[in-house]
Parts: C-alpha cells; structure tokens; sequence
C-alpha cells in the first residue's frame, strides 16, 4: 500500500527509519510482531503528516 500511493522512496525511508527487529525483511510466510506494523504506520504518520486514526483506516481498506 506504501508503494502504491506514496512511491518507493516513502517506502524505503519508512524501512530505514523506523527500528524493526526484522531490519525490514518480511516474507510471505513469515510470522512477524504486531509492534512492527504499529511502528511502520506510526512513523509513516510522522512522515506524511496524516493523522494516525486516517492512515489506520486507509490500511484497514486496503487489506479488505
């Protein structure tokens, strides 16, 4: 979603950011912490000027 409606160059600097303990390495059959994902949409809040409560509903769109 990140990609698609901010661009790669949001997407990497979201990755290179924020403090992931995957270091921003996910796969499709990975198991990864819930904090992750709540800190990716935390800092991309920060770094789109979006509020938190628009971003969460824009994503929960998306995955439906």
């Amino acid at each position: 979603m990140v990609e698609e409606k901010f661009g790669y160059e949001v997407a990497d600097l979201l990755v290179k950011e924020t403090d992931l303990a995957s270091g921003g390495v996910y796969t499709a059959v990975g198991t990864y912490s819930h904090q992750e994902i709540v800190a990716l949409v935390v800092k991309l809040s920060e770094i789109s000027k979006i509020p938190l409560p628009q971003l969460l509903n824009a994503f929960g769109h998306h995955l439906f």
